[in-house]
C-alpha cells in the first residue's frame, strides 16, 4: 500500500516536476502555512478525489458538468477593473481560471469550503506567530494581529452554510434570468453595504483605475512601467523583472501580431502567484508606438499554460478539455466572466502553448487577513457575508456555460439541499488533512523557517 508521503510525493513531480525538498521555489513558499498548501497543490485535491481518498456526497453524482474554476478558494476572488479599458467598471467577481475546465461544479464548491477553514487555521497561526503575514510580518517582536479580534471554526462552519444557501438562491436567480425575469447573471456585484471587507477593497480598487486618484501611483501600470523614461519602458527590479536580452525582438515579432498597437516593452516576469509560480511569464507593456503616458497603454501577460490540475486525473469528463492548455483556459475564462478582458487570446511559441491575458489596471485580492481579523468580521457577520457574495458570484459563472437550459441549476439546487451538512463535514475534515500534508512539507525542508 502507498504511504500518505509517497503519494505526495507522485503527485509533486506529476505536475511541478520536482519533489519537496529540492529546489523549486513554489513547495518553499508552500511551507508558510496550510493556506498557502492549499493554494499551490490543487493537483493534491484532485489526485485526493480520483483515488477515492475525498469523495464527494452521492447526490452530486449526477448532476451536470459545467465550466468550473478548478481552484477555488477564497482568495480567488477580488476586485479588477473589467475587459482593462479606460474608465471601465471596477467589478467583485472570481479572478484566476488557471485550472478552469469542464467538470463538476461541486469541485469548486467544496474546494471552497475547506479554504474557509483554513482560513480560520491561517489567522490563528498568524495570531499566535507561527505563520508569516503577507505584509506584515513580525518585527522586533511585535506581532501586529495579537491584540486583533479573529474569527473561529464556528465562524467557519457557519460561513459554510450562508456560501451553500446563497449559492442555491443564485442559482434561481439565474433560472429566472434565462426565462426571461430582470437580468441576474451579467449584473455586476454591487451589495457593499453588508459588514464585511468588500467596500474598503472596493474603494481602493476604484481608486487605482484610471480617473481614480491613485491611478498614476498605485495601478498595476504605474508600479511596473517607468515612466521617467524617455520611451516608455518596465522599472528595473530584479526581484520581479528580468530583461529578454538578445531574443527580444523575436518574440516581439511573434507576438505583435496579437495586438492592434505596438509593443514597446517586454520583460519575464519574476515569481509571480502561487500555484503556478513556477511557470514562466511574460510582461507585455502595449500601447501607441512613441507614446509618453502611462494612461493609453496596457500591461499583457503572456504565460506559459500548463494542463488545468483536474485534468491530470479526469481527462475523459469532456471533449473541450481535450483543448490544448492555452486554448482551454481562453475558453473557459471568456465563458466564466461577464465581461472577458480585453486582450485574451493564446498562442504557441517556444514549443509550449501560452495564454495572452490582460492585467488588469486596478487589481485588489482579498487574503485571509481581511475577511478574518477585526470586529466587523468577526462580530458583525463579515466573514459569512463574503462567503455569500463569493457563491453568488461562482454561481452565475457556473451559469454561464449555458444561457437558454436550467438543467445544470436544478439538479445542482436539488442535489446541495440533500447533503449541506454532509459537504460541510467532508470539507472540515479535508481542512486536517491539508494541514497533515503541510506538516509533512515542511519536514522536507528542515532548514526553512515558516515564521
Amino acid at each position: 500500500m502507498t504511504s500518505r508521503a509517497d503519494f505526495l510525493n507522485q503527485q509533486f513531480f506529476l505536475v511541478d516536476g520536482d519533489y519537496p525538498g529540492g529546489k523549486l521555489n513554489k513547495h518553499r513558499k508552500m511551507c508558510n502555512s496550510p493556506f498557502v498548501f492549499l493554494r499551490g497543490s490543487a493537483q493534491i485535491f484532485y489526485a485526493d478525489i480520483a483515488a477515492a481518498n475525498l469523495a464527494l456526497p452521492a447526490a452530486l453524482h449526477d448532476v451536470p458538468f459545467t465550466t468550473i474554476m478548478g481552484d477555488c478558494h477564497v482568495s480567488n476572488f477580488g476586485f479588477f477593473t473589467e475587459e482593462s479599458s479606460h474608465g471601465d467598471e471596477v467589478v467583485f467577481s472570481l479572478n484566476d481560471f488557471d485550472d478552469a475546465c469542464i467538470g463538476h461544479a461541486s469541485w469548486d464548491i467544496l474546494r471552497f469550503l475547506v479554504s474557509l477553514f483554513l482560513t480560520v487555521d491561517y489567522c490563528d497561526g498568524l495570531k499566535k506567530g507561527l505563520y508569516a503575514g503577507k505584509k506584515n510580518p513580525i518585527l522586533e517582536g511585535i506581532n501586529p494581529y495579537v491584540d486583533k479580534l479573529q474569527i473561529t471554526p464556528d465562524h467557519a462552519t457557519q460561513a459554510c452554510k450562508q456560501f451553500i444557501l446563497s449559492y442555491q438562491q443564485s442559482l434561481v436567480q439565474c433560472m429566472d434570468d434565462k426565462k426571461g425575469s430582470p437580468p441576474f447573471i451579467d449584473k455586476a456585484f454591487e451589495d457593499f453595504a453588508s459588514p464585511s471587507c468588500l467596500s474598503k477593497r472596493f474603494e481602493k480598487a476604484k481608486s487605482r483605475a484610471i480617473g481614480g486618484e491613485e491611478f498614476l501611483i498605485k495601478s498595476a501600470l504605474s508600479k511596473a512601467v517607468d515612466v521617467n523614461k524617455v520611451a516608455l519602458k518596465f522599472m528595473t527590479s530584479k526581484s520581479k523583472f528580468t530583461p529578454l536580452g538578445n531574443s527580444l525582438e523575436a518574440i516581439k515579432g511573434h507576438l505583435s501580431p496579437y495586438f492592434y498597437h505596438d509593443i514597446l516593452d517586454i520583460v519575464y516576469r519574476v515569481e509571480s502567484g502561487t500555484g503556478s509560480v513556477n511557470m514562466p511569464r511574460l510582461y507585455l507593456l502595449i500601447g501607441p508606438k512613441h507614446e509618453a503616458s502611462i494612461a493609453h497603454c496596457h500591461i499583457v501577460e503572456v504565460k506559459q499554460q500548463r494542463t488545468a490540475a483536474p485534468l491530470y486525473y479526469f481527462s475523459n469528463l469532456h471533449a473541450k478539455n481535450t483543448l490544448n492548455p492555452a486554448h482551454l483556459t481562453f475558453k473557459c475564462q471568456r465563458i466564466m466572466q461577464r465581461c472577458q478582458d480585453r486582450y485574451l487570446d493564446e498562442v504557441e511559441f517556444e514549443d509550449a502553448h501560452w495564454l495572452i491575458r490582460s492585467r488588469h489596471h486596478a487589481k485588489v485580492g482579498i487574503d485571509p487577513e481581511h475577511i478574518g481579523f477585526g470586529a466587523k468580521n468577526a462580530e458583525k457577520n463579515g466573514f459569512e457575508n463574503y462567503a455569500r457574495a463569493c457563491a453568488q458570484e461562482l454561481a452565475k459563472a457556473h451559469s454561464r456555460n449555458d444561457l437558454i437550459q436550467t438543467l445544470f441549476e436544478e439538479k445542482m439546487h436539488k442535489a446541495l439541499e440533500l447533503c449541506k451538512q454532509e459537504l460541510t463535514d467532508i470539507a472540515i475534515a479535508y481542512a486536517e488533512q491539508v494541514k497533515s500534508d503541510w506538516r509533512w512539507l515542511i519536514e522536507q525542508y528542515p532548514n526553512k523557517a515558516t515564521t
